[in-house]
This record gives C-alpha cells, sequence and structure tokens, in this order.
C-alpha cells in the first residue's frame, strides 16, 4: 500500500470519526437535517418500566414548536419491542404518543417488567 493511500485512508477515518455522535438518555441532540429550514432535534428519553394495564406519564423536558417522529423500543427481558407496538393476536399492544410537554404510554396488559426509551425528533422556533 502506498503511502499516499495510507494518508488518505487516515484522514477518511478522521472525518468518519467526527462525524459519530455519542447519544445519551435525556440529552438534546442536533441533528443534521432540517425540516421546513429549521433544525430537527433528537432526544432519547429513558420511560423506566412500563404500567401494568394502565398509563404513564414522562416529562420531555424541552422546548419544541413541533414533533416530527416518535419512535421507542422495549425491552422484554431480551424481547424487543418497537413502540407503539400492535399485538394482533391478543392483548398486549403498547401505545405511545406525546400530549404538551409529555410521553404518555398506555399498555393493555401487564407490561411491568419491560424497560423502554422512546425517541422524539423534533424543531423549535
Amino acid at each position: 500500500m502506498s503511502l499516499l493511500f495510507k494518508k488518505v485512508l487516515e484522514k477518511i477515518k478522521n472525518i468518519d470519526n467526527k462525524l459519530k455522535t455519542n447519544i445519551v438518555t435525556d440529552i438534546e441532540i442536533e441533528t443534521n437535517e432540517t425540516i421546513d429550514g429549521k433544525i430537527v432535534y433528537k432526544k432519547v428519553i429513558n420511560c423506566g418500566n412500563l404500567p401494568n394495564t394502565s398509563s404513564k406519564t414522562i416529562a420531555i423536558n424541552s422546548s419544541f414548536t413541533k414533533i416530527v417522529k416518535i419512535e421507542g423500543l422495549a425491552d422484554a427481558s431480551g424481547i424487543y419491542l418497537p413502540l407503539p407496538y400492535t399485538n394482533l393476536s391478543a392483548n398486549g399492544s403498547i401505545q405511545v404518543d406525546v400530549r404538551g410537554s409529555n410521553i404518555q404510554i398506555l399498555t393493555d396488559s401487564d407490561r411491568s417488567t419491560c424497560t423502554a426509551t422512546v425517541t422524539i425528533y423534533y424543531t423549535k422556533n
């Protein structure tokens, strides 16, 4: 391998490392995306254990103008469920929505052994 090629590979590696983002729960991160000229931010929120056939409200603790996307993941002891989750054959669905400045999670069965994170994407004024 030539010296020039090695230098080019090293520069590419350095650029790639600079593009990586360390994602920490409950910290707002600016994405590289825009919608209608506004920067899109994201925040991963640790929601803890899910409720048992009821609802749970978690504060977002960020100011936003418009929610762009909501996604999440529930860990059911090594079985991973996307959020929101729909179980077509029986009870077990998990609803996730944003109401005001809170995330609301509703379950129609006991999901208290599941832990969850929800990621919201949003814009600001």
